[in-house]
Parts: C-alpha cells; structure tokens; sequence
C-alpha cells in the first residue's frame, strides 16, 4: 500500500511513489474546459502505511468571476471536435458539488452534451 490509489476499471490501484516527484490530479473543471484533451482522474489518499513523511496538499481552481458561464474553451471546439459538455455557472457547479455524496464520482457526466455519451 502506497498512499496514493487510482480507479482502474472497478479496482483501486496503487501508484509507486518517486521520490522528489510531483503528482498533480487534473480536476472536473479543467476536463471541461479543456474539452476532454486533459482528464480527471478519480483518486483516493490513504493514510500513510510507512514511517517516513508524506506530504500531500490539495488545491482546488477557484475562479474569482462565480457568476460567468464556463465550459470548453472555443479554441477547443471545432466541426472536427465538438463541444462534449455544455456551459454551466461555477455557482451551480459547486452546489451540486457539495451536495452529492461523497461516491468518489465526478460531476462530467452532468454536465456532458447528450449526444456525446
């Protein structure tokens, strides 16, 4: 047991950890935006097994204009590549984020386009 786990299929995997190594976990937000080029990754941290320090510190993006529409970016969205999710308010984003249950399931499929599934 290292720490860190990732979602494999419906199986939590263990990543091996590298020493002086920077791990960062791409969120839901960045994943839309960036119209699915980057993807969230849903991940676990479990205490540490070993005696020596770990140190994890979690960041979220936190726009400061809540009240704007997000979504792909349009450099990103072409007749080749169509948007795959639709525009939301960060408010209602993160409405629905704090009342979900904590299923380790991300948000993207809320707000992906229908027909894009």
């Amino acid at each position: 047991m290292t720490g860190l786990q990732v979602k494999f299929g419906e199986d939590w995997v263990d990543l091996k950890p590298i020493p002086g190594a920077i791990v960062i976990n791409i969120g839901d937000i960045l994943q839309i935006i960036s119209n699915d080029e980057y993807k969230s990754v849903v991940h676990r941290v479990l205490a540490n097994p070993f005696q020596e320090p770990r140190v994890s510190v979690a960041i979220f993006f936190n726009p400061g204009q809540r009240e704007n529409s997000f979504g792909p970016l349009p450099e990103l969205i072409s007749d080749e590549k169509p948007a795959v999710y639709r525009n939301f308010m960060y408010k209602d984003y993160m409405g629905r984020f704090f009342s979900k249950e904590l299923d380790g399931k991300t948000l993207t499929n809320y707000y992906r386009v229908s027909n894009q599934i």
